[in-house]
């Protein structure tokens, strides 16, 4: 399970990485597992069907983080500047349609 610390933050988004609970890769072709677990704070460690389940709702939440930054990163001073001159707030409109359309992926 590769995305191990994806599928940690998206399940105790409150847990802080490398204090609550820390993932460690050996290289020795196993794959990332969960070295350190801070029961107290967190709880019991997860199982992997757990994991499992919250893998794809994990990737899901990556991947619109990733699509809002490219957006908002589009919305530059000059595109601005752009819209509020001409009067034509057609493009800007769309980015920001865009920005919460991928926001409700992050639900």
């Amino acid at each position: 399970m590769n995305n191990l610390g994806l599928i940690l933050s998206t399940l105790y988004p409150n847990a802080v990485p490398l204090r609550d609970y820390r993932v460690q890769d050996n290289s020795d072709g196993n794959g990332p597992y969960i070295a350190y677990w801070d029961d107290v704070k967190l709880g019991p460690q997860p199982d992997a069907a757990t994991l499992l389940a919250a893998e794809s709702v994990a990737l899901r939440r990556a991947e619109a983080r990733k699509k809002i930054a490219e957006a908002e990163a589009r919305i530059t001073p000059r595109r601005l500047r752009e819209a509020i001159l001409t009067g034509d707030k057609t493009w800007l409109t769309a980015q920001e349609a865009e920005i919460a359309a991928e926001r409700g992926n992050l639900a």
